[in-house]
């Protein structure tokens, strides 16, 4: 019976090196560290990958050498959230901004831009600014930012802000009986059921 491996001395060279250098033990080649320049593409997306063709392993047994694979990850953005390539974005506005309607400046990744805010806007309706989100990758196309907005119902008021709310109630026929005193001591009190 014959059996034919490959030789474990040479590892199928047919070479032995009896004084490999230090650099490279007798492979041919050694590791170095090198930094690259790498062009991101506009609109790549987290996870994708960049080939560099060329720049991986060299091969040992003369051929090219094998290509780098570079993994994007996209870092988070404190205001915008990505969908595909629209860019989303909160735009809190003040109860009075609702009502009467409002021109705004919004952020985008361009620069600001003056965005209206129609008179009678609900919290939680979304305006689009079309081609401001991101580029699709490859593509002359762009996405839209879409602005969700917040009414911000306010917290503290002065006197005359809630004089203006009251008049406003008795406008819409609604009866608002003010809540009693609200220190600490009257929750306390309430919380308790004592007088």
């Amino acid at each position: 019976m014959t059996t034919v491996i490959t030789c474990p001395e040479c590892k199928g060279t047919g070479q032995l090196i009896k004084d490999p250098c230090e650099d490279c033990a007798g492979r041919g080649a050694k590791s170095i560290s090198e930094q690259l320049e790498v062009r991101i593409p506009a609109g790549i997306r987290d996870g994708q990958h960049l080939e560099l063709r060329g720049m991986g392993d060299v091969s040992l047994d003369g051929g090219p050498p094998g290509n780098l694979y570079v993994r994007i990850s996209v870092a988070d953005h404190p205001t915008f959230t990505r969908h595909g390539d629209h860019l989303y974005m909160p735009l809190d506005v003040t109860i009075s901004q609702a009502a009467l309607g409002d021109l705004v400046t919004v952020r985008t990744i361009e620069g600001e831009h003056e965005l209206t805010v129609p008179a009678g806007i609900q919290s939680g309706t979304e305006l689009r600014i079309k081609g401001r989100g991101l580029p699709s990758l490859g593509s002359a196309r762009r996405g839209d930012q879409v602005v969700s907005v917040r009414v911000k119902t306010p917290t503290e008021l002065t006197d005359r802000q809630l004089e203006l709310l009251r008049e406003l109630a008795i406008e819409d026929g609604v009866d608002i009986t003010p809540p009693a005193d609200s220190s600490i001591f009257e929750r306390v009190k309430r919380l308790f059921g004592t007088r």
